[in-house]
């Protein structure tokens, strides 16, 4: 019954197309506030488009939203709008990111790549890309497969940012792990270790893989630095630490 009411309102009516126009026309003014209010507003409509069976909406904001994310440089701006496209990804039925699944990965590897970006942005730019994995598994799987050397090697750094959230602090090995994991403290430590699971896809030994793939980065990062007398050093001590996942 609401939902034929809500047709009756939104389209009948003419009131769909209406608020579809005005949130067009912020989203291109020249005002900041305006365009952050039409941002939030698009989700709003992006979902009720996708009830009253209007996705068509979702195919045309979707890129234009995804474009306002790219071109934001204030990070609290930045963060709310990733936020914002979090929460949407929660919600989608699979009709609203349809199709977009490689728009959005690559509009959240680059706000996670931001210098000095905040764990609170990569944490939430990492989330989107996880719940797109939950929404469409095979499509995920067939853009990590695709992936250049490069793109792969900027995944990779994205992830080992998050895996290095956790603080190497002596009064961590005091707490209880398990109060730990309760607290949300080793939330971006395990989605560092989601997204090197994703780009292993069977998820086997992503544990090891990601060992490679940290040494690898240590070797090529310092190649002609100090830390090179110490590679031996470095390496066993990553595979050592395979036999015991807790991220601390």
């Amino acid at each position: 019954m609401n939902v034929v009411q809500n047709r009756e309102f939104w389209l009948n009516r003419g009131n769909f197309d209406l608020v579809f126009g005005n949130i067009v026309e912020l989203i291109y003014s020249m005002d900041q506030e305006l365009k952050n209010l039409a941002y939030n507003a698009s989700m709003s409509l992006m979902l009720l488009s996708n009830d009253l069976q209007r996705t068509e909406i979702c195919d045309f904001l979707l890129p234009i939203l995804l474009n306002m994310i790219d071109q934001q440089g204030e990070e609290e701006v930045l963060v709310n709008r990733v936020k914002r496209l979090w929460d949407l990804a929660t919600m989608d039925d699979g009709n609203i990111f349809k199709w977009k699944y490689g728009e959005v990965f690559w509009c959240m590897i680059p706000a996670a790549e931001v210098e000095d970006a905040s764990e609170e942005l990569r944490f939430a730019a990492v989330n989107v890309i996880m719940e797109l994995d939950g929404l469409n598994l095979n499509a995920m799987e067939s853009l990590i497969e695709n992936l250049s050397c490069e793109e792969v090697r900027r995944v990779v750094a994205v992830a080992m940012n998050m895996l290095s959230c956790v603080v190497d602090d002596p009064l961590w090995y005091d707490v209880d792990y398990q109060y730990c994991m309760n607290a949300g403290m080793t939330d971006a430590f395990n989605l560092g270790v989601c997204l090197f699971n994703a780009l292993t896809l069977d998820g086997n030994e992503h544990f090891r893989y990601a060992a490679m793939l940290a040494i690898g980065w240590i070797a090529q990062r310092n190649i002609r630095g100090e830390m090179m007398q110490y590679f031996d050093q470095v390496v066993t001590l990553v595979l050592k630490s395979l036999d015991d996942p807790d991220p601390r």
